[in-house]
């Protein structure tokens, strides 16, 4: 109520005497500019007060400070920076609201747009002033002033990877994610000339500051990026193999984003084989468990993206070869849990040498943990139309049963997890479901 009675009273005050409304603004707009710059106002303020206000001055003013480049210039110093803090960290919801402010007060006129996108560019872009650079080529693509985009964007492009991937210092999270949403613009060319030779840079110079960029920009990005997998790869790779926590898990959340852009089989499948050399140690040996734990997580992670029983097959083969070779419980099992997630998706059969990982895990896989965790994974593999494949680890699940079914919980809890597998076989042909049930029954009684 406060803030409308204030943009009510300051419309009233310009449409009835623009000249000194005019004039006292301006003077005001040049004694407060320096401040506004060093002290930003808290995104309540500029979300409730200060933006709708610039927005109010410029719906009743707008001929004036078009008329003058310099109280113009100052008008949008402020009114971005009043933007930057608007948005906030709750940029997506409140984004449609600033629009509308905007909007209105320009009264979605292409010219004045135009002459906003100008005068930005041609004033200092930093990180204050660049995420009102993206809303305005944002809401200039919305109203269809393409023309106007393209001839802009490469310019901002380069700003962007200037200003935040090659960014000497931390720079807030909301003002990078508000700052991105240029990144939705980006036509293939731009991509690979403009972002992807950026971030090269950037992962050279100071990935530290730039992996939050990266994060946002692959968050932001609509293209498809199968066929940038082998740069991305190249940039991120050595990242995510870091032995410093804040690159490594920078890099974690980018890849997350990348995956789901990614569609073409090939590169899925390049993907994946680019993360399993960076577990056996294509750019250095990953040490700290916790870190080899966090690759296997993003691998399973993008069995999101695939359906196919070839790619499957092929991921599944990689788990084996490093599940041979890992030794740390905790990673064995989130490799396991990992790999559950792509068996999940087999819907035809379940290879050979599949079976026989399952049939080793089951009775020598390490500790009773890691054995409760290929068990579990079972259950994900084996199902409807892959159940006859489940008949060959049946004397394996039986033996399993009738080692721990008298012994610690541990041992119980294997014994109940072989049994469940058993179930699914008693279900499968219901002619042999009571020689199972009879079977299971006789190693837990007997």
């Amino acid at each position: 109520a406060v803030v409308s009675t204030q943009s009510t009273g300051v419309g009233q005050w310009c449409k009835s005497n623009p000249k000194q409304a005019g004039a006292v603004i301006t003077k005001a707009m040049s004694m407060a500019l320096p401040h506004v710059k060093v002290s930003h106002p808290t995104p309540t303020l500029a979300r409730n007060g200060l933006f709708p206000i610039t927005c109010t001055v410029m719906t009743h003013l707008s001929e004036m400070f078009l008329k003058s480049a310099n109280a113009f210039s100052m008008f949008l110093g402020i009114q971005s920076i009043a933007f930057a803090s608007a948005a906030g960290t709750w940029y997506p919801k409140t984004l449609k609201r600033l629009r509308a402010m905007f909007l209105k007060s320009v009264g979605s006129d292409a010219d004045v747009i135009g002459k906003y996108i100008d005068t930005t560019m041609s004033g200092d872009i930093n990180f204050w002033t660049l995420p009102f650079l993206s809303f305005l080529l944002t809401t200039a693509n919305h109203l269809g002033m393409e023309d106007k985009v393209k001839s802009a964007l490469p310019k901002a492009l380069d700003k962007h990877v200037e200003v935040l991937f090659l960014a000497k210092s931390n720079t807030h999270p909301h003002l990078i994610r508000s700052a991105s949403a240029i990144l939705s613009l980006t036509s293939h060319d731009l991509f690979a000339s403009k972002i992807i030779a950026g971030m090269k840079r950037a992962a050279l110079r100071t990935p530290e500051f730039a992996v939050n960029a990266f994060v946002e920009a692959f968050s932001a990005v609509t293209i498809d990026l199968s066929r940038y997998v082998k740069d991305l790869l190249d940039i991120l790779g050595p990242l995510l193999a870091s032995s410093n926590p804040l690159l490594h898990e920078g890099a974690e959340p980018s890849f997350a984003a990348i995956f789901k852009e990614v569609s073409d089989s090939s590169a899925i499948t390049e993907l994946t084989d680019g993360l399993f050399r960076i577990l056996e140690g294509c750019h250095g040996k990953i040490a700290a468990y916790q870190q080899r734990v966090l690759i296997a997580k993003l691998i399973g992670k993008l069995s999101a993206q695939s359906s196919s029983e070839s790619i499957i097959d092929h991921v599944i083969g990689k788990y084996q070869v490093y599940l041979k070779s890992e030794t740390n419980e905790t990673a064995q099992i989130e490799a396991i849990t990992s790999m559950a997630l792509w068996g999940s998706k087999i819907k035809l059969s379940v290879n050979k040498s599949t079976v026989e990982l399952f049939k080793l895990g089951f009775s020598k896989g390490g500790t009773a943990h890691t054995r409760i965790a290929y068990l579990l994974a079972a259950d994900s593999f084996f199902k409807y139309d892959t159940l006859p494949a489940l008949e060959l680890l049946e004397d394996t699940l039986l033996s399993v049963l009738d080692k721990t079914a008298h012994n610690n919980i541990l041992s119980v809890a294997e014994g109940i997890a072989a049994a469940a597998l058993l179930m699914k076989l008693a279900t499968k042909d219901l002619g042999d479901s009571d020689a199972i049930v009879a079977k299971i029954k006789n190693k837990i009684l007997g």
